[in-house]
């Protein structure tokens, strides 16, 4: 505490010689000397710290409560099972599965596994792939990705795919971009334009 706090805090001398503590604009105590005030203020300070240490222990008491048990794998209660995060996320990545084999099995090679394309070397051409997770890109509705895929953008080196993958096939790489790779929602894979 700095002397400065100390003198704007003792704003009276009492009559009978006590120094009268005022804080905040409410009198606290009529301390005797400098040495009572200090421990006072010690005092004070001591019951602060611990009525701190008490709300401390209460809220961790408090906050391990809160936690869910451990799952040790058994499904003791299906309904809180259904719920949890990992069985909301699992229908999604499943619906996943098969586009990320396809995309990694055909297009990752120039898209890269990320989406990210970029400048490389094809078939001794250079060629400039798309960056699949760009805002031009994700505002293609899924018909127009799925007919470049199906038919190929012959000027810019994309093969066509017609002959590789069925429109089925084709219709899980699009739903794997948009889902895994744009992370838009698997939800939203049909976009009209």
């Amino acid at each position: 505490m700095s002397i400065r706090f100390m003198k704007e805090t003792i704003n009276y001398l009492l009559p009978d010689g006590k120094l009268l503590l005022v804080v905040a604009g409410i009198e606290r105590h009529a301390i005797k000397s400098w040495k009572s005030w200090f421990r006072y203020f010690e005092t004070l300070i001591m019951k602060t710290a611990k009525l701190s240490i008490v709300f401390a222990a209460t809220f961790l008491l408090w906050a391990c409560t809160q936690n869910p048990s451990v799952d040790n794998g058994t499904n003791s209660n299906p309904a809180k099972s259904a719920a949890s995060p990992q069985a909301e996320a699992s229908p999604a990545t499943e619906l996943l599965v098969m586009g990320k084999k396809l995309y990694m099995d055909n297009c990752a090679a120039c898209h890269k596994e990320s989406g990210a394309g970029g400048k490389m070397e094809f078939e001794g051409k250079s060629i400039k792939p798309d960056d699949l997770t760009t805002a031009k890109i994700k505002a293609f509705s899924d018909d127009k990705i799925i007919g470049y895929i199906y038919k190929g953008i012959e000027d810019e080196g994309m093969p066509a795919f017609k002959d590789k993958l069925s429109e089925a096939e084709i219709r899980e790489v699009v739903r794997y971009v948009r889902g895994g790779i744009q992370k838009l929602p698997v939800a939203e894979t049909s976009k009209p334009q």
